[in-house]
This record gives structure tokens, C-alpha cells and sequence, in this order.
């Protein structure tokens, strides 16, 4: 009798474990085909418009990327390019492209170094009515503005943002970051998961009255403008015409120093990041690993359940033609590399960020 009950009890906990796989291995095939909706309609603005460029250092694109943003064909805006001192070696290359050179010079307390860089952009040149955020690695097309500032014509819009498409060098820790990336693409999609990216960022003038001071002593820029955003009930729009380039030469070292810091941020933000990152990822690496079980000691049809993942990397594929078929390896173990990434930030308190360290700040109470 009890090795009956139990045999019954294991036969109905099998059956139990396949739904729940099946479920998910649904829901996460219904992320990747249906992401949501974002409308967009394209207008003209009107009104001055300022680019504000924190440079520290060389980045090995930033020649690139300063006449991509000097050569755009919106008509009336200003460039300019704040760096720490005379001394930058970012300069030489500012002048030779012909751009305005600011001294970053603002007081903060706790903020970061670009944070820093915008803070002054804005306090010294504030007859501007739309800021606009680059980020000295970005490489635009010629329409990168005309795009990322038309959905600030609707009132109802605080922030109009993109995301980058990263494009790998042939060593695999690129690609990772490339891959990696994707999943932030992929976020951009719904409103729900939606975020300011502050590689590419527009905002209106307005946005920070009376939020400068919150604003200039904070670590990330992205993430305390997108919580003035939520703070004033105003929308955050993304704009897939405005796609930027970063090009990227990763190892192992530099890209989990990377890696690390962009989850540490989004989880220093509040909020239930941490909790459903975790959920999210942790139940990806489940049914990666049953899968392959089930398919390995049961049947070969399990290999199915991976049917979301090969998914998924055949749309990044679609997005970043560039990326090679390795993607499909890597999108099968970048669960495990985020579900990393989510418990590293869960126990840091501090990052490092172009040679400087940072505290990391919350901003529930913004």
C-alpha cells in the first residue's frame, strides 16, 4: 500500500514538474513573439537643443563618435563635450573634431563623474529647451537627433531614450556583452520593463525644475532621470530609429566589471528589480537544466521546452546580422551569467566606474 501511494505521489510530481516546464517554456515563448506595443509618431520640434558629451579618457571609438554627433542633420542644435580638466587626453580629439570644450565644475556630493560633467552642461547653459545625453563610445546616424527628441512634442513624455546595438570584435567575451545587450533591446520593447538609457538620452528642460539637487548628487544618471519620469507621471518612450552603435573589445575581466555594475545600478534603483530578476533568470536556468535532464534520461522531445532560447537568439540575429551563429550557444548559458550578475549586486555596496569608486544610492524616497 505505502509503495503504491508513493509511486502515485511520484508519477503525479513528474507530470506536475513537466506542466510547470511547459508553462514556462510558454511564457517565455510568448515574451519573445509578442513584446509589446510601441507606437511612434514622427514629428519635428521646435526649440534649442544642447548635446551634452562627458568625455574621460579615450575611448578607442571617440574620434568616430564626436563626428558622428558634429555632422548631424538637425539644424540649430549645440555640441558640447565636458571633460574634467585642460588636461584630459580626451581634448586634442574634442578640438580636432571641432567641438565646444567645457570644464566640468559643478558641486556634487556623492554623484558620479558624468553626473557631474551634465550637471555643469546644464547650470552654465541653461537657456537650452531640450538636453540631450550622448555618451562618449556612441556611434550615431544623421538622423540620431531628429529621432530621439521627436516624441518630446507629446507633453505626456518625459524622457525619449534607445538602446545600442553592440557590435563584437571576433573574441567571445564580445559577443557575451553583444548578447547581453540584447536582453536590454528586448526590455525597450514594453512599457512595463521600459528605461532611460543614458548612452542616449532626451529630456525637456523642464524634467529636472526643482529635482536638480536630487538630480546632481546621484551616482546614475539614467536611473534618477527615469525616476523623475515615474516621480511626475510622464511616460518614457522608446525610439528603435534612434539605435546607436558601440563597438566593443571585451575579456572576461572587463566585461564582468561591466556587467556587474549595469545590474548593480538597475538594482540600487529600488523597487522589485532584484526580486524579479531573480525570478525571472533562476526559473530560465531551471528550465534550461530539466530540459536537457529530461531530454537526456526521458525522451529527446524535451529538447522542445529549449524552443524560447533558440528564439530568441534567431531574433538578435535578426536585429545584429553581425552577430555570428555562436549566439545560440551563449544565449543558452546568459540565464546563468545573469542570474550572476543579480546576486553579485544584491551584495555590493560600492562599484568602480572609469577609475573612481561609487556608493551605491537609493532613490525610493525620490
Amino acid at each position: 500500500m505505502i509503495l503504491t501511494i508513493l509511486l502515485f505521489v511520484s508519477i503525479a510530481l513528474y507530470w506536475i514538474l513537466i506542466l510547470v516546464l511547459v508553462l514556462s517554456a510558454l511564457f517565455f515563448l510568448a515574451i519573445q513573439l509578442f513584446p509589446g506595443e510601441n507606437k511612434q509618431v514622427r514629428r519635428e520640434i521646435e526649440g534649442s537643443v544642447l548635446v551634452m558629451v562627458p568625455c574621460r579618457g579615450v575611448d578607442f571609438t571617440l574620434k568616430e563618435t564626436l563626428e558622428s554627433i558634429r555632422d548631424l542633420e538637425y539644424s540649430g542644435f549645440q555640441a558640447v563635450c565636458i571633460v574634467d580638466s585642460e588636461d584630459d587626453p580626451s581634448v586634442p580629439i574634442i578640438r580636432e573634431a571641432g567641438l565646444r570644450t567645457l570644464i566640468s565644475s559643478a558641486a556634487c556630493k556623492d554623484c558620479s563623474g558624468k553626473v557631474r560633467a551634465l550637471c555643469t552642461a546644464m547650470m552654465e547653459t541653461p537657456g537650452f529647451d531640450y538636453y540631450v545625453i550622448a555618451d562618449s563610445d556612441i556611434i550615431v546616424e544623421r538622423d540620431w537627433l531628429s529621432c530621439l527628441l521627436s516624441p518630446l512634442h507629446d507633453e505626456r513624455v518625459g524622457l525619449s531614450t534607445t538602446f545600442p546595438v553592440f557590435q563584437p570584435d571576433s573574441k567571445f567575451w564580445s559577443k557575451m556583452k553583444s548578447v547581453w545587450g540584447m536582453v536590454g533591446l528586448s526590455m525597450m520593447k514594453s512599457r512595463r520593463t521600459r528605461f532611460g538609457w543614458g548612452g542616449s538620452l532626451a529630456f525637456r528642460r523642464d524634467l529636472v525644475d526643482g529635482y536638480m539637487p536630487v538630480f546632481c548628487s546621484s551616482v546614475s544618471d539614467d536611473v534618477a532621470l527615469s525616476k523623475i519620469c515615474g516621480k511626475k507621471a510622464l511616460d518614457i518612450q522608446y525610439v528603435e530609429d534612434a539605435r546607436a552603435i558601440i563597438r566593443v573589445k571585451e575579456n572576461r575581466k572587463s566585461f564582468f566589471e561591466w556587467a556587474n555594475r549595469q545590474t548593480s545600478l538597475s538594482v540600487s534603483s529600488g523597487g522589485r528589480v532584484l526580486a524579479y530578476g531573480l525570478a525571472y533568470f533562476l526559473a530560465q536556468c531551471i528550465l534550461i537544466v530539466s530540459s536537457l535532464l529530461l531530454s537526456f534520461l526521458v525522451y529527446p522531445v524535451f529538447l522542445l521546452l529549449l524552443l524560447p532560447f533558440a528564439t530568441q537568439s534567431l531574433r538578435y540575429r535578426q536585429v545584429h546580422r553581425r552577430l555570428p551563429a555562436s549566439v545560440v550557444f551563449i544565449e543558452f548559458i546568459l540565464p546563468f551569467v545573469h542570474s550572476y550578475n543579480l546576486l553579485h549586486a544584491a551584495l555590493v555596496k560600492d562599484i568602480e566606474w572609469r577609475g573612481r569608486k561609487y556608493t551605491l544610492q537609493k532613490f525610493r524616497d525620490l
